[in-house]
Parts: structure tokens; sequence; C-alpha cells
């Protein structure tokens, strides 16, 4: 029994993602062109990528939030390290051009790490849709400006050439 809710509530909330995600692609289109490609997924996050391998930019539902973040998911834990450690080094300049104090998850043990940005959120909510495809436009913003920066450029290249 229990199977069969948790089956017929994923397929609810993924409906709800793809409808979601396909609000967000009409009013991203514009400002990012990988959205004019994309088609909208049944899953509760997207992917952006960044000039710099394996590096993206997120935007993704939890439970009760919404977020944007920087994921940097190399399958080499060395480079992945490397690459935490220099981005931590140029924190307060990358919080100084996103313009607000960012989350910084190492997410030891794991082949990722991430710096993000949440609100709460519920995907829900749906008369609440408009504000946050409105706040993620915001923030993904916000976020390519950081990706773009010559702190994180030079923190990825530091990272490579260790």
């Amino acid at each position: 029994m229990r199977a069969e809710y948790d089956d017929a509530w994923m397929r609810e909330r993924g409906s709800r993602y793809k409808r979601f995600w396909t609000q967000f692609f009409e009013v991203m289109s514009d400002d990012f062109r990988e959205f004019s490609s994309k088609r909208p997924s049944h899953r509760q996050y997207v992917r952006i990528p960044t000039a710099w391998t394996l590096c993206s930019r997120v935007a993704a539902f939890n439970k009760n939030s919404l977020r944007v973040e920087i994921r940097l998911g190399s399958g080499d834990e060395e480079l992945n390290a490397a690459r935490w450690e220099e981005l931590v080094l140029r924190r307060e300049l990358l919080e100084e051009v996103f313009g607000e104090e960012l989350d910084w998850n190492e997410l030891e043990g794991r082949k990722a790490s991430r710096i993000s940005y949440y609100r709460e959120a519920s995907i829900l909510e749906e008369e609440a849709w408009p504000e946050y495809v409105d706040w993620l436009r915001l923030n993904l913003r916000r976020l390519t400006a950081v990706t773009e920066s010559k702190a994180f450029s030079e923190a990825m290249r530091a990272a490579e050439g260790s």
C-alpha cells in the first residue's frame, strides 16, 4: 500500500514540476539561450552549464524550499576538492558579486559540492509560481554573474593547475 501511495505522490509531483518548468523555460529563454532548446522535465531541478567542465548552475525545489546553486560535480574527487578550496579562498569576493551571503556545502563523501541560495517555497503552491519564476530569474542572473566573475575564473584555473 505504501509503495502505491509513493508512486501516486511522485506522479503528481512530477506532473507539477513539468508544468512549472514549462512556464519557467518560457520566461527564461529570453535571458538564457540554453532554455530555448531544453525540454521541461518532471524532475525537481534543472541544470544550466557554465563555461567550466562539470560545473553547472542549478534551479531546484526541495520539499519546502527553492534554491539556485553552483554545483561542482566532477567524478575526479581531487579536482572537486581543489576547486572547493580555491572558491572558499575567494568566498567574500564571490558573495560580494552575488550580493548576499551564500550557503556553502562541501558535501563530504560525495562527488559534488554546492554553493546555494534558498527561499521558502512549495511546488504545491501553484498560485505562487509566477513569484518563484521571478525569484529564479533574478537569482540565476546573480549566480551567472558569479560564475562569470574574475574571482571565480581565477579559482577554477588555479584548481585545474594544481
